[in-house]
């Protein structure tokens, strides 16, 4: 049996300790009442000041969802779905599966810190390098929070402070380049979102590319010797030449991509005024989709997937293929991101009623061209 960890301080509780348990879940565990309240945010006055410096989970918000078992809408939970454990002594420790763990499931939720002191030492402390400076832990774990890709940002660099965190718990997954798993920044909750990007299986080890590619990496061009470079330089990882980017295939659909997204910006770069144009754009759209399917995230699809719908539903004939681009597009968040994400509820609004969209049929009597 997987020993049981605070859900906020991350101490170990020792059986037969009393352990206080949410009441709502009954899933997630707490070490203290302190702990449960600053998980919750149910934090006096007082404490004002270890709330900022330690932040939760806003477990309110995802309460419900960890009571639901089903891999479309339930939370994974450490010690009854996955663990973190020693991988080997190379590696060191790593995030295990407990149970199989279906495809779009949220395998995690995990806070995200952003003010470091003594409040928050516990939780850095064990983190690689063990030794080393908390500067150095920060470039070496921190998140980028930019937007919902979380792609790396520099906590060196001259962002606010606000454009990296650090996720105490997921930040033990180890890296992939093909991996079985991804992660997004949730705005609405301000937390990290582990996801299953296929069928994982009980005991296996759950990994996440530390620089998927996204469109963002696509519009700067970033090869795969650039990324192989940065790993290598970031983190001190080593692609074998038999490691999944080393491969043909990868390496020519992550050229194309690049190129193919470059020739959509330009394509968007002002609102095509003829209906031959859009659909020219809608094809360059549907051929990005098909390209990245299978070698990225599913959220590297939605800006590509939203672009889409806009462009679509500027003429009668193309609304339904519009219809598609955001159902898909909402689908893709609604595995991933809290119900009540502001713009998975405006995509949800849309799926209703496209018409309330201000492109709606802009172009209906404009069908030359």
């Amino acid at each position: 049996m997987s020993e049981l960890v605070c859900a906020f301080c991350l101490s170990t509780l020792e059986i037969p300790q009393t352990v206080i348990r949410c009441s709502g879940c009954t899933v997630r565990v707490y070490c203290s009442e302190d702990c449960r309240n600053n998980d919750f945010g149910l934090v006096p006055a007082s404490e004002k000041r270890r709330l900022e410096a330690a932040a939760g989970q806003a477990h309110g918000h995802w309460c419900a969802l960890y009571a639901i078992q089903d891999s479309k809408h339930g939370i994974g939970s450490e010690g009854r779905d996955w663990e973190v454990a020693q991988i080997n002594p190379h590696v060191g420790l790593g995030i295990v599966a407990l149970q199989p763990i279906g495809r779009g499931m949220r395998v995690a939720v995990d806070s995200l810190q952003r003010r470091f002191d003594s409040y928050t030492a516990h939780l850095t402390a064990p983190l690689h390098p063990l030794h080393a400076s908390l500067r150095e832990k920060l470039r070496t774990n921190a998140v980028g929070c930019a937007d919902s890709t979380l792609s790396h940002s520099d906590p060196h660099s001259d962002d606010s402070q606000l454009a990296y965190a650090l996720a105490p718990r997921l930040s033990r997954a180890n890296h992939d380049c093909n991996p079985n798993a991804g992660r997004c920044h949730d705005p609405y909750t301000d937390t990290l979102v582990m996801y299953a990007r296929r069928d994982i299986q009980q005991g296996e080890e759950i990994r996440i590319d530390y620089m998927p590619w996204t469109s963002a990496m696509f519009e700067a061009q970033i090869s795969p010797h650039a990324r192989r470079q940065e790993l290598m330089d970031h983190w001190g990882i080593t692609c074998s030449s038999d490691c999944y980017c080393y491969q043909r295939n990868v390496q020519q659909v992550v050229t194309e991509a690049a190129q193919l997204d470059k020739h959509i910006l330009f394509l968007s770069a002002s609102i095509p005024q003829s209906f031959s144009q859009r659909m020219t754009f809608l094809a360059a759209i549907d051929e990005m989709l098909d390209l990245i399917r299978d070698h990225c995230p599913p959220v590297s699809q939605a800006d590509y997937l939203w672009n889409g719908f806009c462009i679509a539903i500027m003429d009668k004939a193309n609304v339904p293929r519009g219809v598609e681009y955001l159902r898909k597009l909402e689908a893709v968040k609604a595995a991933i991101f809290h119900p009540s994400d502001r713009e998975l509820l405006h995509f949800q609004s849309l799926l209703r009623d496209p018409s309330i969209h201000e492109d709606y049929l802009l172009y209906e009597v404009d069908r030359s061209g």
